[in-house]
């Protein structure tokens, strides 16, 4: 995992391979919810973070947000993060939020959100808001905040109607809380 290079996506062919990587590793097929070329292109230019992790030639990972604004301010919706199998479990998808969060930050932007659903999303383990609780914790000592907004998943809403667990991760210094909302 040492030789994981992190890359901005940022042309055609890129994007293309962002679409494969997503129907690859999803299984989806095109008018799921893959992400288009001419939507990663389009976000891209206009203030997305699409960074990619290679082992190698070998795509091994991605994260995509886009700007967004959340109750009046300026943030960063993370609408997908993707780690090809091998690579689950060994910390990727953590280096890629990094990676993210560094991102948003230069652009100014000081809150990311995404949501999940813990029972259909199969990149969702039951770990998740530990996770992102320790995530919070780690990743400038104390100064960060992580929301925990739960809403309970049912199996009879599709996940694309169900709010499933979204989380606020607030990026500026000075905060060092963890706050859960039901």
């Amino acid at each position: 995992m040492l030789g994981i290079e992190f890359r901005d996506l940022t042309t055609t062919d890129d994007f293309a391979r962002v679409v494969e990587f997503e129907k690859h590793i999803w299984g989806y097929a095109v008018g799921d919810d893959v992400v288009p070329l001419p939507i990663l292109a389009a976000t891209v230019r206009r203030g997305a973070v699409l960074v990619g992790a290679f082992d190698g030639p070998a795509m091994v990972g991605f994260v995509f947000s886009i700007p967004a604004i959340y109750q009046g301010r300026l943030s960063h919706w993370s609408h997908m993060l993707g780690v090809a199998p091998p690579y689950r479990g060994s910390g990727l998808g953590r280096r890629l939020k990094l990676v993210q969060r560094e991102r948003a930050l230069a652009l100014g932007i000081d809150l990311v959100e995404w949501t999940f659903d813990p029972l259909l999303a199969p990149n969702a383990h039951p770990w998740e808001i530990q996770y992102c609780a320790a995530l919070a914790a780690t990743l400038k000592g104390e100064d960060t905040r992580v929301i925990v907004r739960s809403a309970p998943p049912s199996s009879s809403i599709p996940v694309s109607e169900n709010p499933g667990t979204g989380i606020d991760w607030s990026l500026e210094p000075s905060f060092g809380s963890i706050q859960w909302q039901s």
